[in-house]
């Protein structure tokens, strides 16, 4: 995680039980920087798309009443999961 972050990644979350796996938040022109840094297996990229999200969980009367879109993100890169060998 030291190398990616030196690439401008933040680490946001860490998984173990189906996938070992890091999932930060990085600029996406470095994404390629961060595929081949050593020990990592594979680079996903992955945007932040609310459009299926919020009427599926039932959000449309926060973002519709509130009028909390969730696009003030405070990470304003892509969200890339880091796989590394088990």
């Amino acid at each position: 995680m030291q190398s990616a972050g030196q690439l401008g990644a933040t680490e946001l979350a860490r998984v173990s039980k189906a996938l070992n796996a890091v999932i930060v938040s990085i600029p996406a022109n470095r994404l390629a920087e961060l595929a081949k840094l050593p020990g990592v297996k594979s680079v996903r990229h992955y945007e932040r798309d609310l459009s299926e999200t919020v009427p599926y969980i039932g959000a449309g009367f926060v973002q519709n009443t509130l009028n909390i879109t969730g696009l003030a993100s405070p990470w304003p890169c892509s969200t890339a999961a880091l796989t590394t060998p088990c």
